[in-house]
């Protein structure tokens, strides 16, 4: 199964063989991601030197086999904490 977003529906058949059937909600099945051996190429990153290089190799866990390989072309978008 692709990582994503899956709707889950129960069906129930009775005895008789009726079916029924329900929308139950969904799962979100994701890619676990880290970066391994990160490093920046200066110690300290400030107004005057903000532009900074970051290398590193990003990895996924996929759901369900708990295979961990790298992601190749995916986009890193780093967030400024909240204050």
């Amino acid at each position: 199964m692709d990582p994503g977003r899956y709707d889950v529906e129960v069906a129930i058949t009775a005895a008789d063989g009726a079916v029924t059937s329900h929308f139950a909600g969904s799962i979100t099945y994701d890619v676990v991601a880290t970066i391994d051996n990160l490093s920046v190429d200066r110690p300290v990153i400030d107004w005057d030197n903000r532009d900074v290089t970051v290398t590193g190799v990003l990895r996924g866990r996929w759901p369900g086999t708990g295979e961990v390989r790298p992601i190749g072309g995916a986009e890193v978008v780093t967030v400024r904490p909240a204050r």
